[in-house]
């Protein structure tokens, strides 16, 4: 309720239906597991999401155990940054322009994950 206090007393408005939680409970004795805090927006019942379940966020699918895959990723990042570069943009937007657009959905796709490095060594002599 406080988060629908807060945004309602902002101005803000959610859609409930677009909404979904997913909270994480780790342990180093136990497995991870997914827990059902039961959050809810205004009357609303905000939807939770289980173990096995994805959303998508900046274009990538994601959850709690989701692991994504890696060439796939790192062919997409590739083909971004050489059609911002194949752009008609100075030398200094095409550098803004993969920091803003480019970066971001690779940077948030392993920010859960430790890629093996010979991938990551592999991606960055193709992007140089």
């Amino acid at each position: 309720d406080r988060v629908h206090l807060a945004s309602t007393w902002a101005g803000l408005s959610f859609s409930p239906r677009k909404c979904a939680t997913l909270s994480v409970v780790r342990s180093y004795r136990a497995r991870q597991r997914v827990a059902n805090q039961g959050y809810h927006l205004g009357t609303t019942a905000v939807p939770t999401m289980a173990w096995e379940d994805r959303y998508k966020y900046l274009g990538v699918k994601t959850g709690a155990d989701h692991t994504p895959d890696l060439e796939k990723l790192g062919g997409e990042f590739i083909r971004d940054v050489e059609a911002i570069t194949r752009s008609e943009l100075t030398d200094w937007q095409k550098l803004d322009a993969i920091h803003r657009f480019a970066k971001p959905r690779l940077v948030y796709s392993l920010q859960n994950q430790l890629p093996p490095i010979g991938w990551a060594r592999t991606l960055d002599k193709k992007v140089k």
